[in-house]
């Protein structure tokens, strides 16, 4: 059965989170930091989302978010998750070996 959609409309706020499978470390150093916070300029550039505030730890991170258009907060979450989990994998050389986020 597929997962229930959550709300994601034009001009709302929103908090989203998202934090390492098992609750384990997903940043380990400031240039781990550097890394993620490209990779939300780049969704940024590619999704019509304002991007409030935010805050990164070691194991999570948290962002208030306001889409612009229906539906772009999911495009822009998924997007960030996706891309800074195939460039966690390719720089530690993990690839195959599972999770980065734990499942929602």
């Amino acid at each position: 059965m597929p997962r229930a959609l959550r709300s994601d409309f034009a001009g709302e706020i929103y908090h989203a989170l998202n934090r390492g499978n098992a609750r384990n470390n997903i940043f380990f150093k400031e240039g781990d930091f550097e890394a993620f916070e490209r990779v939300i300029r780049e969704g940024l550039e590619k999704y019509p989302v304002d991007l409030i505030a935010y805050q990164w730890m070691s194991n999570h991170w948290h962002m208030v978010l306001s889409p612009q258009e229906d539906k772009a907060m999911s495009a822009f979450l998924g997007w960030v998750t996706m891309t800074h989990t195939q460039r966690y994998h390719a720089h530690n050389k993990t690839t195959g070996y599972g999770h980065v986020y734990q499942g929602r």
